[in-house]
């Protein structure tokens, strides 16, 4: 059985104490995780912890992420989050930036708060200039909204920025519509409806939920036929896997998350090293090659 090295792309790891995650991190021969702080949403369903400026934007707090990746910089890195109403947007990226242990932004668009009409609107405008200008990954999350219209909403953006590193998380699928759910698109056939992302080649797709789409137990032989249509379009390269797990645990365990594509023997071993991890490395330029630690060895 080949060993890969495993790059989780979003964990909300401070759910654990740093010592327990690096213990299961080394059960379940994780090397690497990028850590996405959530303590759970405020009276707003604005994600904690957080402050707010004068005018009521609102800024992020990462305590358990600067620790764990001041630390351990090459076992952890961690997501920054923006609001897209902050005056000083280009600042706040510039910032981000000049983070080594903030590897990209995180933005999750929420219906709750009309944050779809805006990006409709164009008011995302100024944060998407400022991923591209200072060269910051995004990856973006739009819950509970329809798949078609997910499409409508991103695609004039991925027509616009072209040079900016799009990460569309959870399969572009997840968390799913209750319309969607209810239209049946709950199957693992669905995930073919994110080819009409492959266009446009500095988007990449997040592997993560995919289980979940699974009419089969672990280890969801039927998720290999679709993950495999969606490397041939995009190309192993922007595909990157990844966990969720505090979210998915109730489901599938971290280990099962990851072993039916490193398992797989339809898919090459090229094509199981890149989503497992070095696509995660390649396009949020981290960790450094020479420094990961954990348990699993290098594929060379």
């Amino acid at each position: 059985m080949a060993s890969f090295q495993k790059i989780d792309a979003q964990v909300h790891l401070n759910f654990f104490s740093l010592e327990k995650a690096l213990l299961m991190m080394e059960e379940n021969h994780i090397n690497s995780v990028v850590i996405d702080e959530w303590w759970g949403p405020d009276e707003e369903g604005f994600r904690q912890p957080n402050y707010r400026l004068p005018s009521g934007e609102v800024r992020y707090l990462y305590s358990y992420g600067v620790d764990a990746a001041v630390r351990y910089p090459s076992r952890f890195a961690y997501t920054a989050w923006v609001d897209w109403r902050d005056p000083q947007i280009d600042k706040v990226v510039e910032f981000v930036k000049d983070n080594p242990h903030q590897v990209c932004l995180r933005v999750t668009i929420s219906p709750q708060r009309r944050e779809d009409i805006a990006l409709a609107d164009g008011l995302y405008h100024p944060l998407f200039s400022a991923a591209q200008r200072h060269g910051v990954p995004m990856m973006i999350c739009l819950p509970r909204i329809s798949i078609e219209r997910r499409l409508e909403l991103l695609l004039p953006y991925l027509g616009r920025w072209t040079e900016l590193k799009l990460i569309i998380d959870h399969c572009g699928i997840f968390p799913m519509s209750a319309e969607d759910i209810e239209a049946g698109l709950n199957v693992p056939e669905t995930i073919n409806l994110m080819h009409a992302y492959a266009a446009f080649p500095n988007v990449a797709i997040k592997w993560g939920h995919a289980p979940l789409l699974s009419r089969r137990s672990a280890p969801f032989e039927d998720l290999i036929q679709p993950l495999g249509m969606l490397i041939e379009k995009f190309g192993a390269q922007r595909v990157m896997w990844c966990s969720d797990t505090t979210q998915t645990n109730w489901h599938h365990s971290w280990f099962d998350s990851y072993s039916y594509i490193q398992d797989s023997s339809e898919l090459s071993t090229s094509e199981r090293s890149w989503v497992l991890g070095e696509s995660c490395r390649s396009i949020l330029d981290w960790p450094p090659k020479s420094s990961v630690g954990g348990a699993s060895n290098v594929l060379s």
